[in-house]
């Protein structure tokens, strides 16, 4: 595995052990620069993402993993996948079945909504709307789980980038 050091130099000891993967314990950082800081995040965000190359069940039970990587998961998938989903939506569905089962439970969840406000006559959105809702959560939801994330990628990309194989 190729780890690449933004400049260790700069960081603690224990800073540094918590970047590269060592320890799982994050650091006292009291009274450390915000810039030192930074640097160990980032640090260990490469770190994660080699893991991911390498080790995927293991980036996943790190215990900081959701917190580190929830926001540049989202940000890929975001921009790389749900466009080409969303264009291809009635074919990529069928080659993914954990976003099928996600997507039918949403769907079925809004419409018991929808249904349940026509019944007491209350006002409600479109039924167009619940269509377009319910794939939106399905996405959400599946980019959350690994393995439908991974089923996701591969639909839409051809290569697992950030799922669990």
């Amino acid at each position: 595995m190729t780890l690449k050091y933004l400049n260790p130099a700069n960081l603690p000891i224990e800073m540094l052990r918590y970047a590269i993967g060592d320890t799982n314990t994050f650091p006292n950082v009291v009274g450390i620069p915000r810039k030192q800081i930074v640097r160990m995040v980032r640090q260990r965000q490469a770190f994660i993402r080699n893991l991911l190359g390498s080790a995927p069940n293991s980036a996943y039970a790190l215990p900081d993993f959701n917190e580190l990587m929830a926001a540049e998961i989202w940000s890929y998938a975001k921009r790389a996948l749900r466009p080409e989903l969303f264009r291809n939506w009635d074919t990529l569905i069928r080659q993914t079945p954990q976003l099928w089962n996600i997507f039918n439970h949403e769907s079925a969840s809004l419409n018991r909504d929808y249904q349940d406000a026509l019944d007491s006559d209350r006002r409600f959105i479109k039924h167009q709307y619940i269509s377009i809702t319910s794939k939106r959560r399905a996405f959400a939801l599946a980019v959350r789980d690994p393995r439908a994330l991974a089923e996701i990628e591969l639909a839409c990309r051809g290569y697992i980038t950030y799922g669990l194989p």
